[in-house]
């Protein structure tokens, strides 16, 4: 429940910064509303895929982590990146446009099984996660 309530929070902040953006032409606020629009779309995946949810239901608990992972490192480089590039003058249609072909592009790595393994059963963490987590913390 607690994965929940930040994915529900990163779609409300896009619905909100989406449709003030011509009153307010805040492009800081709508570059980061529509990287956790795709954020929280990558989170939902990770919980359905959580083993034990039972919703998206794979072999080991490796697709929940890499999914896991694959939001935070696009979150610390959304966050890194913005007060660099939401200055910039853009067309909102392909900003949204742009963070969904990089959601997508790491589904379609995750899925098929070409992201790394974060998570072995029986064993635990591999040593990608692990490190993933200083790196996305220093990121």
């Amino acid at each position: 429940m607690a994965e929940l309530f930040s994915i529900i929070i990163a779609f409300i902040m896009f619905a909100l910064a989406w449709t003030t953006y011509d009153l307010s032409k805040n492009l800081f606020l709508l570059y980061l509303a529509s990287g956790y629009l795709w954020i929280g779309s990558l989170d939902l995946l990770h919980m359905f895929s959580y083993k034990g949810i039972n919703l998206f239901v794979f072999d080991s608990g490796n697709t929940g982590v890499q999914f896991w992972i694959a939001a935070r490192y696009s979150e610390a480089l959304l966050l890194l990146t913005a007060p660099f590039i939401a200055p910039k003058a853009y067309n909102k249609y392909v900003l949204i446009t742009l963070f969904c072909v990089i959601a997508c592009c790491l589904t379609g790595t995750i899925l098929p099984g070409h992201f790394p393994v974060g998570f072995v059963d029986g064993v635990g963490l591999t040593s990608f996660k692990i490190y993933s987590e200083y790196l996305i913390d220093a990121i």
